[in-house]
């Protein structure tokens, strides 16, 4: 990768046309590296503050070693650097996360698993470097169908579906347990914002 792609130029930070070709996604957030993605699937560290982007292979991410070994299981369909990965098997979905959030997220499942009116995939398998095996749901995902149906009412109803799960959870003990995880704030997010808007 040239200096061009590796870095945001210019005294206002505007980002080169090469910068904008290579990483058109992004995904920020408001404390550390953003996620950005190339259009052919790669992946790169997003320094928001610097404007520089570090290419990344999701295999050998430091903060999350069961990543690689998942991967051997079916593609990558979900990344975020040194946060989590997820990967299609063939007949499970495999989360990966930093291994120390591992205990957290199992309890998390766990608890949801006795909800009523939320489906969730059952936990298969755990290993203790931050790879939890989970089951497919049965029906089409939210993201299927947004993808493919994007005007239609089929997709609609599966948003007010998930919004009904949405509260549904927002109503059990472990959606207090989460909350103290302090998540952005719409202040947060509006910095962020800024961020990407100078970049």
């Amino acid at each position: 990768m040239n200096t061009a792609e590796q870095t945001l130029v210019g005294a206002e930070l505007h980002p080169s046309p090469n910068f904008l070709d290579r990483w058109p996604t992004a995904y920020p957030r408001s404390k550390g590296d953003w996620t950005v993605v190339g259009p052919d699937r790669s992946f790169g560290a997003f320094d928001p503050e610097l404007g520089r982007v570090v290419s990344v292979d999701p295999a050998a991410d430091e903060a999350l070693p069961a990543l690689g070994g998942a991967m051997r299981q079916g593609p990558l369909i979900g990344y975020r650097v040194g946060r989590r990965g997820i990967v299609a098997g063939d007949s499970s979905f495999f989360k990966v996360v930093r291994p120390r959030r591992l205990d957290a997220i199992v309890d998390a499942h766990e608890t949801m698993s006795h909800q009523r009116d939320v489906v969730t995939p059952h936990i298969r398998s755990t290993v203790a470097s931050g790879s939890i095996e989970l089951s497919r749901v049965p029906g089409r995902s939210l993201h299927q169908l947004v993808r493919n149906d994007p005007g239609g009412s089929t997709m609609f109803e599966a948003i007010e579906g998930v919004a009904r799960a949405v509260a549904a959870f927002h109503a059990t003990p472990v959606w207090n347990a989460l909350r103290a995880l302090e998540p952005d704030t719409p202040s947060q997010w509006a910095v962020s914002y800024t961020h990407l808007r100078a970049h």
